[in-house]
């Protein structure tokens, strides 16, 4: 077993969130999830957030299904090689902010042999931003 390799991410509140998680061997995969939850006990169902490459915007703020208005979000595994970079945009609009906090994240890989693997873990930290009107 390998551990994953352990990643903090900031954020600033109300930003439209960018990542690329680079150096991952993506070759077998048939579904990679990105979720943010405040407690590792949490369901996922209560996930801050939650994005499969396969589906998109899986839960926003402890919503599931789509959520109309509220941001979009997406994991792209880039296919051009078996090493692949993977992206996550979570769009928010002023109906969905993440609050100031520090969260705790997770990248994993369900292969097409249905084995799981962790690939990315650790702290995903809201920060406050200084400017709050925007036009």
């Amino acid at each position: 077993m390998t551990l994953p390799n352990e990643t903090d991410l900031d954020c600033f509140r109300g930003d439209t969130f960018s990542y690329s998680f680079e150096g991952l061997d993506f070759s077998d995969y048939s579904n990679v999830y990105f979720t943010v939850k405040e407690n590792y006990k949490d369901l996922d169902s209560a996930s801050l957030i939650q994005i499969s490459s396969a589906s998109g915007l899986l839960i926003l703020n402890g919503i599931s299904g789509s959520v109309s208005g509220s941001g979009t979000a997406s994991v792209t595994i880039d296919s051009g090689s078996t090493v692949a970079a993977i992206y996550i945009k979570a769009s928010v609009t002023d109906e969905f902010e993440y609050n100031l906090n520090n969260y705790f994240y997770d990248l994993q890989m369900i292969k097409a042999n249905d084995e799981v693997e962790t690939l990315e873990a650790g702290a995903f930290n809201v920060v406050r931003d200084v400017t709050r009107t925007i036009t």
